[in-house]
């Protein structure tokens, strides 16, 4: 018993670190989205000068087969989109800033 407790206890403890990590990197974003891995632009949800949520949804990004969402990281107005339907990006591209 003493070692299921430790696993709880260490996976809780790993839990606790992820979200609040997670909330720091929010807190400090600067409104940018970039690609996280190369792929094309298949969809389009805003343009530029529209305003925004945080988590709302920006673009779907296609790579290895899959769809990727890409959503607001803060709530502001969408101030560049230089993308199209059909792009191709490369890791690290910024998509779009946000102010």
């Amino acid at each position: 018993m003493r070692g299921v407790k430790r696993l709880a206890r260490i996976a809780l403890a790993c839990a606790l670190v992820a979200v609040s990590s997670s909330f720091a990197a929010d807190a400090l974003s600067d409104g940018r989205g970039t690609a996280p891995m190369p792929g094309q632009i298949i969809a389009l949800f805003v343009k530029a000068g529209d305003t925004v949520r945080r988590d709302q949804p920006i673009l779907v990004l296609e790579a290895m087969k899959m769809e990727h969402t890409i959503v607001a990281p803060v709530d502001g107005t969408l101030e560049r989109l230089a993308l199209a339907v059909g792009d191709r990006v490369i890791e690290g591209t910024e998509l779009f800033q946000i102010r």
